[in-house]
């Protein structure tokens, strides 16, 4: 059965992992529940702030380390910072002009958020789809 993960990050490395292959990357230290990630899992795409919200979801194609910087901050720094990575495929994404108005989050969201790559509560993440999704008929 499929997991749900929350993944927390800047709008300039969300801009980076859509425009890049839709790519994520995590810490050393959050190598453990990156190990755990397996194909075919959830992930819930946090923009912290200022936009501080889910503002869409995806699936999990693989994943791999990673030696080659990708986002802005391991660029200007040369070396890499998130090595632990996967790749996703979009199941449902808000438009980038649309992030800070339309995003979702609840107490629980940001709290876990907080902690960057975590599992989420299944039930706590289809809330949040079905309010991200609900929205955005228009």
């Amino acid at each position: 059965m499929p997991i749900w993960w929350i993944a927390a990050g800047p709008p300039e490395n969300w801009k980076v992992a859509f425009e890049s292959g839709r790519i994520w990357g995590v810490i050393d230290k959050k190598f453990t529940q990156w190990d755990k990630l397996s194909k075919g899992d959830y992930i819930l795409f946090y923009v912290t702030k200022p936009v501080s919200g889910i503002v869409g979801y995806g699936v999990v194609r693989t994943k791999f380390k990673q030696d080659k910087p990708l986002w802005p901050m391991e660029v200007s720094e040369g070396k890499v910072i998130w090595p632990y990575r996967f790749e996703f495929d979009i199941e449902y994404c808000l438009p980038q002009d649309r992030w800070e108005i339309h995003k979702v989050s609840s107490n629980y969201m940001a709290a876990v958020a907080r902690a960057g790559f975590q599992r989420v509560k299944e039930e706590e993440a289809q809330a949040i789809i079905r309010q991200l999704t609900s929205g955005m008929k228009s």
